[in-house]
């Protein structure tokens, strides 16, 4: 049984899309870095979806570059995934920072940890940062609940990755 989706669906998916796209490479203007994003848990395969996107983001280059900025939220999961990621992260970027527009927990805290800076969004955050973050941020887990993913890799160079 195939679902067909209707053309005004997909116009809409496409839509949010050239948004979230939009507001990812403004970020990435805003950091002078690469911006990645995860929503969900710390379970397989997040490790090996995040590797790919990593790798997307790099486009095949040996030397690492300089930062990237992970947006995170996650329920937590298990420790070792969270490993792997903090590995995969390190061989390719000299700094690599955290921005918890939400929650990360668990297996997510030990994450961020293993970051060089990390800013947990609030009330009392930089305007200038925490808005964009917010309504990037809220677009994104809009679009992961209208797609039915558990979870959710974006990064500007390869569209999405959900599963």
């Amino acid at each position: 049984m195939s679902v067909e989706v209707s053309v005004a669906e997909r116009d809409s998916n496409r839509l949010i899309e050239n948004q979230l796209d939009q507001r990812a490479e403004a970020l990435e203007g805003a950091v002078k870095g690469a911006v990645l994003s995860y929503l969900g848990p710390m379970y397989e395969p997040a490790d090996d979806q995040i590797k790919d996107a990593v790798e997307a983001i790099r486009g095949g280059r040996r030397r690492r570059d300089s930062l990237l900025l992970v947006l995170l939220e996650t329920s937590g999961g298990f420790i070792t995934v969270a490993e792997r990621i903090a590995r995969i992260f390190r061989h390719h970027y000299r700094r690599v920072d955290f921005v918890v527009p939400t929650y990360a927990m668990s297996a997510g805290t030990v994450l961020v940890m293993s970051g060089d800076e990390l800013l947990i969004m609030d009330f009392g955050s930089d305007p200038a940062l925490a808005q964009p973050v917010h309504d990037y941020f809220r677009l994104l887990s809009d679009y992961r609940m209208r797609r039915g993913h558990r979870a959710f890799v974006l990064h500007t160079k390869e569209r999405h990755v959900g599963y």
